[in-house]
């Protein structure tokens, strides 16, 4: 017999359904070797329940975690989770519209699940070819889930016949006491985070799209722990130019201004390196109203270079545009420098927000710059 345990995880854009399937057999070792595992490796006592949305945010039990260390521990567990004996993942999303209802698309992801797991069953042995469901407490949809559950059980008993006999559900587990429904919960969260959305640091300061939902504190920690991550991280460095702006200059000027300011710096420290390691790749985030302008002063500052360091940067490869929604690594640039200029303006005028929030922010940003990542920035003032 097979044994499923299903939970979800959704939000706005995206709905997973995670059904667990495990054998019978395999249920009690698994049982007991992933507590000693989370109890050993990640420090959480066998009464504690293992929530992914916690672990990957950082919130209750994780709190005070930096994000490099749970990222570590989800990697772990996944690693974990994939060496198990006589265990599937069967993952179902559908994208929400305004048309369907959370029920709706529960039901038709866990239809779905269903299904497949029925399919998986029909192959065993005939002795074997019985399943049991277990899912999340669902107080607000119980009675429609048992419902669906019975009807799919007649379908999959009409079609597959006596591959599948045995189809018993009406079981609903809390998941704060089984580690099985935990596990189905952590798969579901970790396969409905979404790889291609964007990180923007000034939606996450402010709380818009993706974490429209998340408060102040959970959002200031999320920004400290990543940029804990940033200092952390191996051969980097950020180059961080600033001028104040003054009604004489466009925006044009101050951003070439300040590009030209970041290449003759990054030239310099270029010039440090080996020999076969003077090269210098630049990628610039598109700017559709000046990306010419770019290229060229890009172009005309690679001359200066050359001729003022010679062979100490032979090198300085250009004209290459990127789109940030693709790129991890300008969405880095893109997260430091907007909390940069976050810690710039605070520091300038304290009348933005209320004096106290306003203060929290500020240090916040000056414990960024003038602790975690301090060894990595380099600043660079430019005169307007």
């Amino acid at each position: 017999m097979k044994i499923l345990y299903v939970d979800e995880s959704y939000d706005k854009r995206s709905y997973v359904v995670c059904g667990f399937l495990i054998n019978d057999i395999n249920y009690r070792k698994l049982n007991e070797t992933f507590n000693r595992f989370l109890d050993k490796e990640l420090g959480l006592p066998e009464d504690e329940e293992l929530k992914g949305d916690e672990l990957f945010n950082g919130r209750n039990h994780w709190r005070g975690h930096t994000m490099q260390q749970r990222a570590e521990w989800m990697t772990s567990t996944v690693q974990y989770l994939a060496a198990t004996k006589g265990t599937n993942f069967l993952l179902a999303q559908r994208f929400p519209d305004n048309t369907n209802t959370h029920e709706e698309d529960y039901l038709a992801l866990l239809d779905a699940i269903i299904k497949k797991s029925g399919s998986i069953v029909a192959k065993l042995g005939k002795t074997n070819r019985q399943l049991l469901l277990v899912f999340d407490e669902r107080h607000d949809i119980s009675k429609t889930i048992h419902e669906t559950v019975a009807s799919r059980k007649h379908d999959i008993v009409r079609n597959l016949g006596k591959s599948c006999t045995v189809i018993d559900n009406g079981y609903e587990g809390i998941s704060k006491y089984s580690r099985m429904l935990q596990i189905a919960d952590f798969v579901a969260y970790a396969y409905h985070l979404p790889e291609d959305e964007e990180l923007k640091g000034d939606e996450l300061f402010n709380g818009r799209k993706h974490w429209l939902d998340h408060t102040m504190q959970q959002r200031a920690e999320l920004m400290t722990s990543t940029v804990q991550y940033f200092a952390a991280t191996k051969g980097t460095n950020f180059l961080l130019a600033q001028r104040s702006p003054d009604n004489t200059n466009t925006h044009e000027e101050d951003y070439l201004a300040l590009l030209d300011a970041i290449i003759k710096k990054s030239a310099a420290i270029v010039a440090k390196l080996g020999k076969t390691n003077r090269q210098l790749l630049l990628v610039f985030d598109e700017r559709h109203d000046i990306s010419k302008t770019i290229h060229e002063t890009v172009a005309s500052r690679k001359h200066d270079i050359v001729r003022n360091l010679g062979k100490s940067c032979t090198v300085i490869d250009n004209g290459y545009e990127g789109i940030s929604k693709y790129s991890r690594m300008l969405q880095i640039a893109d997260f430091v420098a907007y909390s940069y200029h976050s810690y710039c303006c605070l520091n300038q005028c304290s009348t933005l927000f209320d004096k106290e929030t306003d203060e929290r922010r500020l240090n916040m940003f000056k414990e960024f710059f003038e602790i975690t990542l301090k060894a990595k920035c380099k600043m660079i003032h430019v005169v307007a």
